[in-house]
């Protein structure tokens, strides 16, 4: 990685990475990647972004992730930002290699890819950052579970997903920074049918953090998550419903000995964290047992305390 003058950057590298199974999976396997992206600042209001990555598993055929994308200034403060980018997956080595009566994987099973085109509407000054972005991605050969005796892992069709993203971050007063972002997705498979994985329609998340006058910073955030599109409501056992649920958190951290006010305190950092606020009870629909509705996503109300020296 480097910057070659005032105009250029570009990043190169590689990877190998080797795995072998253990007493349950018995299995040897490999993969290889190159990589590279650069950036040119071709005028004042405008930079080019290009780059690709080429992954080699070991049973199956390489895959080419191309990357490319432009920025433009409209204005100091207002810009644009388009990139179209492709993503590989590597089917995991549970799905190439279980193999029980209940389930078989397949060794050559080809790896998802997924394209994707993002375009940003994005404005930047010194105390507040806004930007929105429009989204369309296509997923392809997913992994996924063909029924039969025992369940088949194969490659199978596509999904298309298509949104908006909205991220927002600003500072009202010196001390005080507020967060927020909201994202709202809609897909449909090869098939025609809608909304047809477990990712919830709708996030939004708003909070924010203060630093006081002892050195120490407070935040509290709220995360809203939509229901899963997706119930296993033909389930023999019903458990509680996984219904839309909001998580709240809060986090203290700072000087214990400034928070206490004694000197000989200082050389230690406190940190409280609290989860789960509201004490919801918080559930997904059940995706390997189709016989049970849903399982458990989130423990209760939890208290972390942590003391650390400096």
């Amino acid at each position: 990685k480097g910057q070659i003058n005032d105009d250029l950057n570009l990043l190169l590298g590689a990877t190998y990475v080797k795995s072998t199974g253990d007493k349950v999976l018995h299995y040897k396997s490999y993969s290889r990647s190159l990589y590279a992206q650069g950036d040119y600042q071709v005028l004042d209001w405008l930079k080019l972004i290009i780059g690709a990555q080429y992954d080699k598993p070991d049973a199956v055929s390489g895959n080419l992730s191309p990357r490319l994308g432009a920025i433009f200034d409209l204005s100091p403060y207002w810009g644009v930002k388009t990139i179209y980018s492709s993503a590989f997956r590597d089917a995991s080595p549970l799905d190439r290699f279980i193999d029980n009566p209940a389930i078989k994987g397949d060794p050559n099973l080809q790896a998802e890819t997924i394209d994707t085109l993002d375009v940003q509407l994005f404005y930047h000054r010194d105390q507040t950052n806004f930007s929105i972005t429009a989204f369309r991605s296509k997923q392809k050969n997913i992994i996924a579970r063909e029924s039969g005796t025992p369940v088949q892992l194969v490659n199978r069709g596509h999904i298309e997903y298509q949104g908006l993203e909205l991220e927002s971050r600003t500072q009202p007063l010196p001390r005080l920074t507020l967060i927020g972002n909201t994202s709202y997705q809609r897909n449909q498979s090869s098939s025609g049918e809608e909304d047809v994985t477990y990712a919830p329609n709708t996030l939004i998340k708003l909070g924010g953090y203060y630093e006081t006058t002892r050195s120490a910073t407070l935040g509290l955030f709220a995360s809203y998550f939509d229901e899963s599109a997706l119930q296993n409501t033909s389930a023999s056992f019903q458990k509680p419903p996984a219904e839309s649920y909001t998580l709240i958190t809060a986090n203290l951290r700072g000087n214990l000995g400034k928070l206490v006010d004694k000197r000989s305190l200082e050389p230690y950092t406190l940190s409280l964290y609290i989860d789960n606020l509201l004490d919801e009870e918080i559930y997904f629909p059940s995706i390997h047992r189709t016989d049970v509705s849903s399982i458990p996503l989130h423990a209760g109300r939890g208290f972390y305390l942590t003391v650390k020296g400096t």
